[in-house]
C-alpha cells in the first residue's frame, strides 16, 4: 500500500470531519486504522520516513479538534519540504471545502469509502501472502485443504473493495494471412492522418501545429499554471470540434461529444459558451443579461448541434469516479447507439485512482492512470483532450524570469506537470498554454512540445500566440483569409498583474 495513497485520503476526510459539527466515531477510526495501518519505519529513506511521521501527526490532531486552515497548510508545507508537490497535493484536497453540512456529511462518506478500500486491497495482499505461505511450507499442518481453503476465501469475501470493475482498454491484433483486416488497417491510417477522423479546430495555427487536427483515438494533454485558460481552452476547443467537423458515416450509430467537469459547475460551462459563441458571431462584448434564457439555451444548441453530433455534458464528484467509472459511462452510451468522438475531462487528475498501480513511489498511479486511460480512448477510438495543472517548479521558473513570453520554452520538456512528472511521456501530444500580457494587450501563448505524428514539424511553427478579447474570448479564425495569431511578440516586456480578472 502507497503511504501517500493514504495520506491524501486521510488528510481530506480528517480536516471534512473537523468541520462537522457531529462527526461518526467510526469514521474517526477508519482514519486512525489507516493511520496505525502505515509502515513508517519502512519508509524509502529518512526524509520519506519523516515527511510521513509528521503527516500522520497533522492527520491526528485534525482528528482530535478544528484547526485554523492557514496553519494546516504551513504545517504541510514545512512537512513536506523535501517534496512541494505532494505538498500542494495535500493542500489541494483541503482547499474550498463546503460549510453545508449535509454536503460535508456526503464528502466524508465517498471518502471513507475509497480509504477503507486502499486498506482493504492491503489486507487482501497479505492474506494471499499468508495462504501461500502456508500451502508452500506448513502444508503438513492443514488437515483439511478444502476447509482451508474455503476460509481464505470467506476471509477475502470480507475485504473485497467496494468499487470493483475490469480495465476497459483493449489490445488489437492482426495475422498476416488476414489481407481482409490489413487493408482495413491501411485505410484506416489514411483516416487518421488525413481523412474524417481528424477533427479540426477553430484556429489555423493550431491545426498546422498538429498537421490538421487532433486525431480520434488520440490524447491531448494542455497543461498550464492556475488561471491560465485551462477550462476556457478546452471548452472553446470543445465547440470548435462540434462546430467546424462532420461525423463521419461509416456506420449507423449517432456520434456524440461528451464533456466531463470534475471543477466547474454546468452554469459556468454554459454561460462560456453563450459568450464565446455570441462574441465569434458579432466580435463585440456580450451582454447576457438582456436575452432571454430560452434565446441563450437555443443559441448554445444551435450551434453545438448543427453539424450533426450530439453534445453531453457532466458535472460529476472526483472523489468517487475512477478511469473505470468513465469508461463505463462511454459504454452506457455506446449502449444506447452511440459512437463517442471526442472525450475532454477537466481535470482527469482529480480523480480516484482507484484500479490504478499504487506500489510505486509518489507519481506512479497518476502516470498509470493516464496510462489506463489513453489505452481505453485508443481501443474505442475516442480523441481525447485532458488539462492538467503545472506544478511548484513552474511556478517558480515564471517568478525568475523576466521575459514571460519566454516561460513555455523554458519548461518545455521537462515534465513540471503536478502529481507526477512523467504523464507527458504517455500522452499523444502535449500542449502548452500561458496567459501573457504585452503593451497592454493580453495573449494566450501555445506551445507544442510533444507529438506522436511521424512526420515532423518545423520549430518555427511549435509556437504561436492567439489574442483574448476583453469578453474572455479568443476568436475563431478558421475561415479567415489569414490567421489571427502570431508567432512572435513586438515585445518581450509582459506583465501578468490582473490576469485573475480573466477567468
Amino acid at each position: 500500500m502507497d503511504p501517500r495513497t493514504v495520506l491524501v485520503k486521510a488528510m481530506a476526510i480528517s480536516y471534512r470531519i473537523s468541520k462537522i459539527n457531529k462527526p461518526v466515531k467510526g469514521h474517526k477510526d477508519i482514519v486512525e486504522d489507516a493511520m496505525v495501518s502505515i509502515d513508517i519505519e519502512n519508509g524509502e529513506n529518512i526524509d520519506e520516513r519523516r515527511l510521513v511521521e509528521g503527516l500522520v501527526k497533522i492527520i491526528r490532531s485534525l482528528l482530535e479538534t478544528e484547526r485554523d486552515l492557514s496553519t494546516i497548510k504551513s504545517e504541510i508545507s514545512s512537512t513536506c519540504r523535501v517534496d512541494q508537490d505532494f505538498a500542494e497535493d495535500l493542500i489541494d484536497v483541503i482547499n474550498n471545502v463546503t460549510d453545508d453540512q449535509k454536503e460535508l456529511s456526503k464528502e466524508v462518506g465517498i471518502e471513507i469509502n475509497l480509504l477503507r478500500n486502499l486498506v482493504k486491497e492491503d489486507v487482501i495482499q497479505e492474506i494471499f501472502a499468508n495462504a501461500n505461505r502456508q500451502v508452500r511450507y506448513g502444508k503438513n499442518k492443514i488437515s483439511n485443504l478444502s476447509e482451508f481453503v474455503r476460509d481464505v476465501i470467506t476471509k477475502l469475501d470480507n475485504n473485497l473493495p467496494t468499487a470493483t470493475g475490469t480495465h476497459p482498454a483493449h489490445i488489437d491484433s492482426v495475422m498476416l494471412n488476414e489481407p481482409e483486416k490489413m487493408t482495413n488497417l491501411f485505410k484506416e491510417a489514411k483516416d487518421k492522418f488525413s481523412g474524417n477522423r481528424v477533427l479540426k479546430f477553430g484556429w489555423q495555427h493550431m491545426n498546422e501545429l498538429l498537421q490538421g487536427g487532433i486525431r480520434q483515438g488520440e490524447l491531448m494533454l494542455t497543461p498550464a499554471l492556475q488561471h491560465n485558460f485551462k477550462t476556457g481552452g478546452t471548452l472553446t476547443m470543445t465547440r470548435q470540434i462540434a462546430q467546424y467537423n462532420e461525423p463521419h458515416t461509416e456506420n449507423d450509430k449517432k456520434k456524440i461529444i461528451i464533456r466531463l467537469s470534475f471543477e466547474d459547475s454546468l452554469l459556468n460551462n454554459m454561460v462560456f459558451l453563450y459568450k464565446n459563441i455570441v462574441f465569434n458571431e458579432t466580435g463585440e462584448k456580450v451582454d447576457i443579461k438582456t436575452p432571454t434564457n430560452e434565446e441563450m439555451s437555443k443559441k448554445v444548441i444551435d450551434v453545438m448541434s448543427k453539424s450533426g453530433f450530439e453534445v453531453a455534458f457532466h458535472r460529476l464528484d472526483p472523489h468517487s469516479y475512477s478511469y473505470i467509472d468513465i469508461f463505463e459511462l462511454v459504454s452506457k452510451y455506446e449502449s444506447d447507439g452511440y459512437e463517442v468522438t471526442l472525450l475532454v475531462v477537466d481535470y482527469l487528475l482529480k480523480i480516484s485512482l482507484a484500479g490504478c498501480d499504487l506500489s510505486g513511489p509518489h507519481g506512479t498511479a497518476q502516470r498509470n492512470l493516464f496510462e489506463k486511460f489513453r489505452d481505453g480512448c485508443a481501443a474505442k477510438d475516442i480523441a481525447a483532450i485532458v488539462p492538467a495543472q503545472l506544478g511548484p517548479k513552474a511556478k517558480s521558473t515564471l517568478d525568475s524570469i523576466e521575459d514571460h513570453d519566454q516561460f513555455l520554452p523554458k519548461i518545455a520538456g521537462q515534465g513540471m506537470t503536478s502529481g507526477s512528472s512523467q504523464i507527458d511521456q504517455v500522452v499523444d501530444s502535449c500542449i502548452y498554454f500561458h496567459k501573457v500580457v504585452v503593451d497592454g494587450k493580453s495573449w494566450l501563448h501555445i506551445l507544442m512540445d510533444k507529438h506522436r505524428l511521424p512526420t515532423t514539424i518545423s520549430e518555427n511553427k511549435k509556437s504561436f500566440f492567439l489574442p483574448f478579447h476583453e469578453t474572455e474570448s479568443i476568436p475563431d479564425d478558421l475561415n479567415e483569409d489569414k490567421p489571427i495569431s502570431v508567432r512572435k511578440l513586438a515585445t518581450s516586456t509582459a506583465d501578468l498583474s490582473g490576469m485573475d480578472s480573466f477567468f
